[in-house]
């Protein structure tokens, strides 16, 4: 599972839909002759995750047998909504040329004041092993947004994050009902582009099955198990 960004990264299989965004300004102003405003104004909490209009994202294959791409750019953003969509692109083969693959993911998030989630995504592939073709699509929606990371992220920290809603594949729909527990193991890890991170583990609540992914304040998802940032640029 490639996290990606942010574009997924985080426990790839089922990651976040429809998000019930909340209003950027609600009104909380009493109906009084004397009026004082009392609004709360919309964090500008995007630039925390790296999130910007044009930012692009290069990530090399960790594993050394592979050869190819995993690009992911910003290709929708909202200062107003605090909403923004990434979409991954990854290509490889590996060394043998045996296997090869392609994918693209869309991946939708909404921020506030209390960290990033994932409102939903779609996914397409295309590939080949030994000589066998396959490809399929897939897109999930969520009831709520699923909360990646937090806003601060601190070494001991944890969170539970509860995936509930709807995937279509094939114009079938099944639910999704799952809950994952993150903790943060470490923070101030350097990778080798000189970018900071915290190392972050979630793990499926049912299964035990686990996976870490390293998260850079202001720029996103650093590596995970599959890819490691090369470049960030705005």
């Amino acid at each position: 599972m490639t996290l990606l960004l942010l574009a997924c990264t985080a426990a790839d299989p089922d990651n976040p839909a429809d998000s019930g965004l909340v209003e950027a300004d609600a009104d909380t102003d009493a109906d009084t002759d004397t009026d004082t405003d009392t609004d709360v104004e919309p964090v500008d909490c995007l630039p925390d995750f790296g999130m910007a209009s044009g930012a692009q994202w290069v990530y090399s294959w960790r594993n050394s047998s592979r050869t190819g791409n995993y690009i992911v750019d910003a290709i929708g953003f909202s200062a107003d909504d605090q909403t923004a969509t990434l979409r991954a692109e990854s290509a490889w083969s590996d060394a043998g040329g045996a296997a090869t693959f392609t994918g693209t993911k869309d991946t939708h998030y909404w921020c506030d004041a209390q960290g990033l989630y994932v409102t939903g995504f779609s996914y397409s592939y295309s590939g080949q092993t030994s000589g066998n073709a396959y490809s399929g699509d897939y897109s999930v929606a969520y009831d709520e947004p699923a909360l990646l990371v937090p806003l601060v992220i601190a070494e001991g920290g944890s969170w539970i994050t509860t995936f509930v809603g709807t995937k279509t594949e094939d114009g079938y729909d099944s639910d999704i009902d799952s809950t994952s527990t993150s903790e943060v193991m470490a923070t101030g890890v350097v990778w080798s582009g000189g970018h900071a991170s915290s190392e972050i583990k979630i793990t499926d609540d049912a299964t035990g099955n686990f996976t870490t992914f390293w998260w850079g304040d202001g720029v996103g998802l650093v590596a995970d198990i599959s890819v490691q940032l090369v470049s960030y640029s705005e």
